[in-house]
């Protein structure tokens, strides 16, 4: 009798915890999670003022249907693409001239007075006064430049469609491929759900690389080996929100870095280790639709910055460049 009786008791407790489970996982108040693939959007725009530690001091307006990609070189010279143009600007924000283009740019990188452009799966380099010097031999036939990246002796360009970042010399010669899935030397591999895929490189020469469907930025020495990464997936302001975040950024003289994050439409800055330091700006109109759906575009294309430590960025929706200066 007291056999059955425990085993009586016990089913009713099984039941019981059955029933609470269901419950929590079927029945929960949405208002008491904290699951990060929920968004509140109207919490997640609420921004601490105190947070805030940069002005908007200036725009560019600019005469392009169509804006792509933005960079600066080291004499404060803005450089514009889209359009299957090239605008160009001096330090005064005036208007100097434009390059034609047979093609449209993805993207944009100046050094020593030298443009390099991603042009579907293949490179162009042309003067900074619009003769083009030369088209280099493309990966393969499927590639898709999105961002690149030059110093003295390397010129990086990160194709999304090949989940990958080429190395070249300044002359073309493709010298290695970095980021492809490697356990050996601890490599994950890329997940770049949409067409954004960014990278820049440091002042001290160091290649960073966003990894937006992992919420991460990744540092790799030019061979390709992995040196260390940081980010993490979060509602919260210190993560990258959404399925692939974030989509650009760029780096401050001293090493900080500034991140776009697509849906939620906010810069933020970030020191050396990646640790949330402020933000730079959050515009109104934030998407939740975005966040999750990867083929709704963003309404910033590019972010760049010059050596006083100005932010600039290119705001596709208004055609402007916004630029914004520390408090």
């Amino acid at each position: 009798m007291k056999q059955k009786l425990v085993i009586a008791l016990s089913l009713i407790l099984l039941i019981g915890v059955i029933f609470l489970i269901y419950n929590d996982l079927f029945n929960g108040n949405p208002a008491d999670s904290t699951n990060a693939t929920e968004y509140n959007l109207e919490k997640l725009k609420q921004i601490d003022s105190s947070l805030i530690c940069y002005n908007e001091v200036i725009t560019i307006d600019l005469t392009m249907e169509s804006v792509n990609a933005l960079t600066i070189d080291s004499n404060s010279n803005i450089y514009v693409a889209g359009d299957n143009e090239i605008q160009i600007f001096d330090k005064t924000l005036q208007k100097t001239h434009t390059i034609k283009l047979d093609s449209s740019a993805n993207c944009l990188a100046v050094f020593d007075n030298t443009l390099y452009l991603g042009v579907g799966n293949y490179v162009e380099v042309y003067t900074s006064k619009g003769v083009k010097l030369s088209r280099w031999k493309s990966f393969n036939s499927k590639g898709y430049i999105t961002s690149i990246a030059v110093n003295k002796t390397n010129v990086y360009a990160a194709d999304a469609e090949n989940k990958a970042i080429l190395r070249y010399n300044l002359n073309g010669v493709l010298l290695n491929v970095i980021g492809k899935k490697d356990k050996d030397k601890s490599i994950d591999g890329f997940i770049i759900p949409s067409m954004y895929f960014d990278l820049a490189i440091s002042a001290e020469n160091e290649l960073w690389v966003a990894n937006p469907g992992k919420h991460e930025l990744i540092n790799f020495t030019e061979k390709g080996d992995f040196r260390t990464s940081w980010g993490i997936a979060s509602m919260q302001t210190t993560g990258f929100a959404g399925c692939c975040n974030p989509i650009h950024f760029c780096m401050l003289s001293n090493g900080s870095f500034v991140t776009f994050e697509k849906g939620l439409d906010r810069i933020k800055l970030h020191d050396q280790t990646g640790k949330l330091e402020c933000i730079v700006a959050s515009f109104s109109d934030a998407n939740a639709q975005a966040l999750d759906n990867c083929s709704i575009g963003a309404r910033v294309h590019d972010l760049a910055t010059d050596l006083q430590g100005n932010i600039y960025a290119l705001d596709a929706k208004d055609k402007k460049i916004r630029v914004f200066s520390r408090k």
